[in-house]
């Protein structure tokens, strides 16, 4: 893909698409309008999870935008530590209440309007807030990130901070499993957003070595029914570059 044509789609997008930011996502949560929520772990995830663990155990797995997702559990489950962080109330009591994890909640020093949500066995948290005000200082780093449709959620705008602020979060041994999805975006533009091997390059091969996993035709009756002819899932694996 040309320089020119990774310009011609961020314009689109920025200037065709509809803004999802904080406020409206929560929205979404409270009208139960969440049909990107996977009602089963993500297809993506189960047959590479040993890409993400590399054979460790009781590693520290963040989740950004993690919304009530299966794959939290999932990997408690395996003994590990999971982080989630999502804007949404509702999105985190309900995926405490469903899964019928007694919690307790905290308020955190150091970033802005943020409560904690902790498992009582505490292989669980999640903290409240905006994706965009969390900070190493509190979070501290991971050993692994499921993002498994933040960086596809977002505006095209913010990418260039979420990138910096995954980075951020990131050890020399970190693995990053990034689901993005790819489509036509003269069809919608509307989130997720379609973002291409290229884009996810951009923001990510300087400091880091990307590599696509797999690319898998995931399109719906959905997407048909608005015009698309192809829909697909990448996964890439992200690592810092030693």
């Amino acid at each position: 893909m040309s320089a020119e044509c990774k310009e011609d789609i961020l314009l689109h997008q920025e200037q065709t698409a509809d803004q999802l930011n904080a406020e409206s996502w929560d929205e979404r949560w409270q009208q139960g309008r969440h049909g990107f929520h996977l009602q089963h772990i993500h297809t993506l995830l189960e047959p590479h999870v040993d890409l993400l663990v590399n054979g460790r155990k009781e590693i520290k797995i963040l989740f950004p935008m993690c919304g009530k997702s299966l794959d939290m559990k999932w990997l408690a489950d395996q003994g590990h530590k999971v982080t989630g962080v999502e804007f949404s109330e509702t999105a985190i009591k309900t995926f405490f209440e469903e899964h019928c994890i007694d919690y307790t909640t905290h308020s955190i020093e150091g970033i802005n309007d943020c409560v904690l949500y902790k498992s009582k066995d505490e292989s669980i948290q999640i903290y409240q807030c905006d994706i965009f005000n969390i900070k190493s200082s509190v979070l501290g780093q991971f050993d692994a990130v499921w993002d498994r449709g933040a960086f596809s959620a977002i505006m095209v705008k913010e990418r260039q901070k979420y990138s910096e602020i995954m980075l951020s979060l990131m050890n020399p041994n970190t693995r990053y499993l990034l689901v993005t999805v790819n489509y036509d975006i003269t069809v919608t533009t509307a989130p997720p957003y379609a973002v291409p091997a290229e884009i996810v390059k951009d923001f990510f091969d300087e400091k880091c070595n990307v590599e696509l996993i797999k690319e898998k035709d995931s399109i719906r009756e959905f997407w048909i029914k608005k015009g698309h002819k192809y829909y697909t899932e990448m996964l890439f694996l992200i690592t810092l570059k030693t």
